[in-house]
């Protein structure tokens, strides 16, 4: 997980603010070389997060609108992420939309 800085005031946190963006990696462990990177910020709407923007005002301004609770290979190179705070489950090799108890359609896909 890293913060990056961002302006939260379009979803009703503070102008100096940051996301905690998630990123799910597969290294080679004898070569160390990267054969898989995605994250969430890139392909996830932080506007569809369950979780309030001002709710970063009592976290030293980090708004953890995804986070990441679990991560499952399935079969064929699909996955399955699990996010707590959008209320929902993400699945397949492109990583797309499978379930929520609540979910505000957003498009997302791995490029």
């Amino acid at each position: 997980m890293k913060q990056v800085p961002a302006d939260l005031t379009p979803y009703g946190g503070p102008a100096d603010g940051y996301f905690d963006n998630y990123s799910i990696q597969e290294v080679d462990l004898t070569t160390g070389k990267l054969l898989f990177f995605w994250n969430v910020l890139a392909h996830i709407d932080p506007a569809d997060s369950m979780l309030p923007a001002s709710s970063a005002t009592s976290s030293n301004n980090i708004w953890d609108c995804f986070h990441v609770n679990s991560v499952e290979e399935g079969p064929n190179n699909t996955l399955l992420i699990s996010m707590r705070n959008m209320w929902a489950i993400f699945s397949g090799k492109c990583i797309e939309f499978m379930w929520s108890s609540h979910w505000h359609a957003t498009d997302c896909s791995f490029v």
